[in-house]
C-alpha cells in the first residue's frame, strides 16, 4: 500500500508523536523542505531509535541530532566522491597512455578488438563484454558534443586520451578487465608506481579487487546512498601484506572479519595509488567532518566507529590529525 502524502506540519507531528524533540522548528521545516522526510528521517532514524518496532526515539533525542547525522553522511559522501574521482583520473590516464603506446592513437588501431580479451558473457546477454564496451566508445566518438565533434571533424580521429574522457569509472574498470596481461601490468605500474618486475599475481588480484571496492563506494556516494552502515558486497577476499603493513591488522583479525570492507579498508587501499591526493581527500574530509560532528555529539563517536568500520584508535588518530590539529 502506498503511503499518503504528508505536509510539513503533519510530518513534524509524526516525529513528535514518536518522542523526537523538535528543538528548532524553523530549521526543521527548512531541512525537511530542502532534503525531504525520507532522506533525513527514514535514512538516519535507526541510529537514534529506542524501539525499532514502534519507531520510538530515545528520550531527549532531537531533530537537530537526526539532521546532523544526515549532514555528516552527506559530507562523507562528498569525501568519497572527491577521493574516487582522483582514482578515476589516474586510471583513465594510465589506460589511455598504455593503449596509445602499444596500439597507436588512431581509432581503427586502438579500438581493434584483437587487442583485447572478449570477457565472459553475462547471463541473458547476447554480446561479449568487449563488444558492449566498444559500442559505448563508438557512441562517444560519434557524439556531437565537444571535444569529440572537434576532433572528429577537424582531425578525422579521436585519440584515446580524448575519447576516454567520456567514459564513466565503471566503464574504465571494465576496460581494465578486458586488457591483456601485458597491458594490465603496465596500467598497474603507472597507477601504483611499482616497477613491472615486482608486480606479482597477488598484486594483480589486489589491484582489481581494490578497483571493485572503490567503484562500489563511488556508485553508492554518487547516487546519494547512505554510507553510515554501508558494507559493499565487493570485499577484499584474501589476506595480503597490505592489511598488516598498512591497516595494522593481523591475519587472525582478518580471518575474524576485520579489514574486508568499510571506510578504513577504502582508506587503506587508496594507499596503493601513486596519486596521494586520493587518500588525502578521503582522510581530510572524512575525519574533519566526523571531528566537527563529535564536538557537538561526543557520544556518537563509538556509534560511528561501529557503523563505518573504523576502529576507535584509528578514528581518534584521524580526528586528531585532520580536525584538532587543523
Amino acid at each position: 500500500m502506498d503511503k499518503p502524502f504528508k505536509n510539513i506540519d503533519e510530518q513534524l507531528e509524526i516525529l513528535k508523536s514518536r518522542n523526537l524533540i523538535i528543538d528548532n522548528e524553523i530549521a526543521a521545516r527548512t531541512a525537511l523542505l530542502t532534503y525531504g522526510y525520507y532522506e533525513i528521517v527514514n535514512g538516519y532514524k535507526m541510529f537514534l531509535l529506542e524501539d525499532l518496532t514502534e519507531e520510538r526515539f530515545k528520550d531527549e533525542e532531537t531533530f537537530s541530532h537526526l539532521y546532523a547525522l544526515y549532514k555528516l553522511d552527506k559530507n562523507i559522501r562528498d569525501a568519497v566522491l572527491k577521493a574516487t574521482l582522483e582514482v578515476e583520473l589516474t586510471l583513465r590516464t594510465a589506460i589511455a597512455y598504455i593503449i596509445s603506446e602499444d596500439f597507436g592513437e588512431k581509432q581503427n588501431d586502438y579500438l581493434d578488438p584483437r587487442n583485447y580479451r572478449r570477457g565472459h558473457k553475462r547471463k541473458n546477454s547476447t554480446k561479449y563484454p568487449l563488444y558492449q564496451l566498444l559500442d559505448k566508445l563508438k557512441n562517444i566518438a560519434n557524439d556531437d558534443i565537444e571535444p569529440y565533434k572537434h576532433y572528429r571533424e577537424t582531425h578525422g580521429n579521436i585519440p584515446p586520451w580524448i575519447l576516454l574522457k567520456g567514459t564513466s569509472f565503471g566503464n574504465l574498470v571494465n576496460f581494465y578487465k578486458l586488457l591483456k596481461p601485458e597491458q594490465k601490468e603496465k596500467v598497474i605500474s603507472i597507477c601504483t608506481g611499482m616497477p613491472i618486475r615486482y608486480i606479482t599475481d597477488i598484486m594483480k588480484s589486489l589491484f582489481i579487487e581494490s578497483l571493485k571496492l572503490i567503484l562500489s563506494y563511488r556508485n553508492r556516494a554518487a547516487h546519494s546512498g547512505r554510507l553510515l552502515s554501508y558494507q559493499p558486497t565487493n570485499t577484499m577476499s584474501f589476506y595480503e601484506a597490505l592489511h598488516e603493513k598498512v591497516m595494522g591488522i593481523s591475519e587472525k583479525e582478518y580471518n575474524e572479519g576485520v579489514g574486508h570492507t568499510g571506510l578504513f579498508t577504502l582508506q587503506s587501499i587508496l594507499s596503493l595509488f601513486q596519486n596521494d591526493e586520493a587518500k588525502f581527500q578521503l582522510e581530510f574530509n572524512l575525519y574533519y567532518s566526523i571531528g566537527r560532528h563529535c564536538e557537538h555529539y561526543e557520544s556518537d563517536l563509538e556509534l560511528l566507529c561501529t557503523h563505518i568500520l573504523i576502529d576507535y584508535d584509528n578514528m581518534c588518530r584521524g580526528i586528531n590529525d585532520y580536525y584538532k590539529k587543523g
